[in-house]
């Protein structure tokens, strides 16, 4: 049997980025967050929040498009 072990820093990584993940797909109700924010630990914040209104932008004109 292989004894494989993560970092708890990689650990804790994972865990962060799935739950802030599911945090903004609750809170923007998006189905599936875009790549750029599914790699969200590789961004900075400044980039973050440009990616984050972009894609807000994007599923409300989509949610539109399938209620109009």
């Amino acid at each position: 049997m292989n004894n494989f072990k993560l970092p708890n820093q990689l650990i804790m990584s994972l865990i962060q980025n799935y739950v802030v993940s599911k945090y903004l797909q609750s809170q923007f109700l998006m189905e599936k967050l875009p790549n750029t924010l599914q790699n969200l630990h590789e961004l900075k914040f400044v980039d973050f929040i440009k990616e984050l209104n972009k894609s807000n932008k994007k599923f409300r004109m989509d949610a539109t498009i399938k209620n109009g």
